[in-house]
């Protein structure tokens, strides 16, 4: 039979005050029946705190085990909820709060709670938590962000056993068969490791509990695996041995990657970032678990169609190439690990001075981490800082990598590392065009009816580029800025041509402020374009490259490129034709291999252009509605008129001759 309310409280009090504590304290009093747990909440000896209604409805209670969480309190005189302004007004002003078990309940069960953040003194009936140095988020609490978060364990130790595994505490249950408990455990093990690459966590793993599959799951619609503030939950169920370590690697991700570092309503982020680190650190230290583990029936379809844990987790394994490729071309090595670890320190070494004078919504954008926030701002703020390359440009990188992640849904596959080529070969063009943009810089020009001369600039980069002509007169310089915008062009028109002695044009490589040359054209009035092209690649051998670039009445180009060896020096361009819908583009190159690549951009019109190091491309484009370019050879039109001319005449002389009859 249970003590009344009144001894037990008694009993409560006078334990807080034997502890050092006094009679302040706000006292938990917990017993429990093997069914029902009963909860009540004082402060000063008064009652303060009741269930609002069953709160084992939300946790699970067997003869042996109950995992009770708080939440649904009510203050008996408002009906107010009451917990968290209790330990807010109290607990953390005032020091501590007091669990404590009555004396029959105590005989049969021992009391878990997590906490270890928090100094915690135990004896067989009582946990005494102090909060004076209570760590951050904990301290959010009074400004509303958040809940108590810990669940009330009680487990009897007939069934149970509590060992040590490094920093954390494992409550296991005896009935689990040895290998399955092993392989969790295997999993709790890595605690140390994830602690040293995500750094301190206000909600660190300090507690995990691992129960048989005949005792009910307090979230028994996810099955099981949950984290709860310090403690780690995981039901047995019939997993395969292989997933036990993965899991837990998961779970004990969630002290890092869930509240109150990521923002909770953030699942991409939360589950997806938790997936990711049990895909991560498993490969790292389970590969054989973990490839099993993905290969596993049906988990290729989370990784593909889930918003949340599958694309979540994808979407960071993209983030870490594209941060790993960005820092070898400058001699580091940065992942997305040390990215998070980087905010994660910055958040919880916040002052307390300045978090306490904090409005909620300015410790929103502090605190809570977001998915979008991690791609757009927190990834260009650390990667600047590290490599000491220019941030805007970065951030202006992290807009098209967004795109990139919101493209990559067709493109997941289901091995290792979860990305297709074409997602590898998007993020390898947007380092290369953060670090030059020129080789996918075009340059064109054609000479106007009215004696102008037309520059067309196309760039076919992943990012923006910004480029400058300037226009030399006879007498005097002008110049135009240009900005073109990811796999466009842009136009200008000069003039008139006898006073265009040359145009220089410039590009700006988007980690620097200097602008560089990348063309100089001396228009002449055979239309012909003289384009010399700067270029630092070392010249050791010689190499025709063809472009074709096919284009449609939806104005989507699609560029195939197609290189040749050769071992000679090319002197001339391609054979006099006319094409439908396509634009030729001849170059000649060094040290020639063979590849090929297709890359898709969307631009408005068409053109005809050929470059060399020092190439004289004659051209003529006429643009009509089908789109129709029309490519000349380099003989002027005055020279082919003669040149027909002349054959026609020579043609008639012979003909004249044969036909005069023969003399007897």
């Amino acid at each position: 039979m249970l003590l009344p309310v009144a001894a037990l409280l008694l009993v409560a009090l006078q334990s807080a005050t034997a502890l050092g504590q006094g009679e302040d304290a706000v006292v938990v009093e917990i017993s429990y029946d093997g069914s029902t747990p009963i909860i009540r909440v004082y402060r000063s000896g008064s009652l303060a705190c009741e269930p609002k209604y069953s709160m084992w409805a939300y946790g699970t209670t067997v003869e042996s085990f109950a995992f009770i969480n708080f939440g649904s309190f009510k203050d008996p005189s408002t009906g107010r909820p009451c917990i968290v302004d209790i330990v807010r007004d109290t607990a953390w002003n005032r020091g501590t709060v007091v669990f404590r078990l009555d004396k029959q309940t105590a005989s049969k069960y021992a009391l878990a709670l997590g906490l270890g953040r928090f100094a915690v003194e135990r004896n067989s009936t009582t946990v005494v938590v102090s909060f004076e140095n209570a760590t951050l988020p904990y301290l959010h609490a009074s400004h509303g962000i958040l809940m108590w978060q810990e669940p009330l364990i009680l487990y009897s130790e007939d069934r149970f056993t509590r060992v040590s595994l490094g920093s954390i505490d494992v409550i296991y249950d005896k009935h689990l068969d040895t290998e399955g408990l092993e392989a969790f455990m295997k999993g709790l093990a890595i605690a140390d490791k994830l602690r040293e690459a995500y750094g301190p966590s206000p909600i660190e793993p300090y507690l995990a509990v691992i129960v048989g599959k005949d005792i009910p799951d307090p979230y028994g619609a996810y099955g099981g695996a949950h984290n709860l503030g310090s403690v780690v939950f995981i039901h047995r169920g019939d997993r395969s041995l292989f997933e036990a370590p993965i899991i837990a690697i998961h779970e004990l991700a969630h002290s890092w990657l869930g509240p109150p570092l990521v923002d909770g309503m953030d699942i991409k982020l939360k589950e997806g970032g938790a997936e990711f680190s049990a895909l991560y650190f498993g490969m790292l230290y389970f590969p054989d678990d973990a490839r099993q583990y993905f290969s596993r029936e049906g988990y290729c379809g989370l990784l593909r169609y889930d918003p949340n844990y599958g694309h979540g987790a994808v979407g960071l394994f993209i983030l870490n190439l594209y941060i790993q490729e960005l820092s070898r071309l400058f001699g580091a090595n940065y992942t997305i690990v040390d990215v998070l670890r980087a905010i994660f320190i910055n958040t919880t070494g916040l002052p307390m001075d300045l978090i306490r004078e904090l409005s909620w919504q300015e410790l929103d954008e502090i605190i809570f981490l977001k998915y979008d926030k991690l791609v757009i701002d927190k990834i260009p703020h650390y990667m600047s800082s590290w490599l000491n390359i220019s941030e805007n440009a970065l951030r202006q990188a992290s807009q098209s990598l967004n795109t990139i992640l919101l493209e990559a849904i067709p493109h997941i596959q289901c091995t290792w590392p979860f990305y297709d080529d074409y997602i590898k070969n998007r993020v390898i063009s947007l380092i290369n065009s953060l670090v030059d943009p020129s080789p996918r810089i075009y340059v064109h020009y054609e000479v106007l009816e009215n004696n102008s001369v037309k520059l067309s600039i196309y760039n076919f980069n992943e990012l923006q580029v910004s480029a400058r002509a300037v226009i030399q007169h006879s007498d005097s310089y002008e110049s135009s800025d240009v900005t073109l915008a990811p796999m466009s062009r842009s136009s200008i028109v000069v003039g008139p041509l006898d006073k265009v002695l040359a145009i220089n044009v410039l590009y700006q490589r988007p980690l620097e402020d200097k602008y560089e040359t990348l063309a100089v054209i001396r228009p002449s009035l055979q239309q012909t374009a003289t384009v010399t092209v700067t270029n630092t690649v070392t010249v050791t051998a010689t190499e025709t490259a063809t472009k074709t670039l096919l284009s449609t009445t939806t104005k989507t180009i699609v560029e195939k490129t197609t290189a040749t060896k050769t071992h000679h020096i090319s002197t001339t361009l391609t054979k006099t034709q006319t094409i439908t819908n396509t634009m030729k583009i001849v170059e000649v190159r060094t040290e020639t291999t063979t590849e090929t690549r297709e890359i898709t951009s969307t631009i408005t019109t068409t053109a005809t252009m050929t470059t060399t190091e020092k190439t004289t491309v004659t051209e003529k484009t006429v643009e009509r509605e089908t789109q129709t370019v029309t490519v000349y050879s380099t003989e002027s039109s005055n020279e082919k008129a003669l040149l027909l001319l002349s054959t026609l005449l020579a043609l008639a002389l012979i003909l004249v001759v044969v036909r005069q009859p023969r003399k007897p």
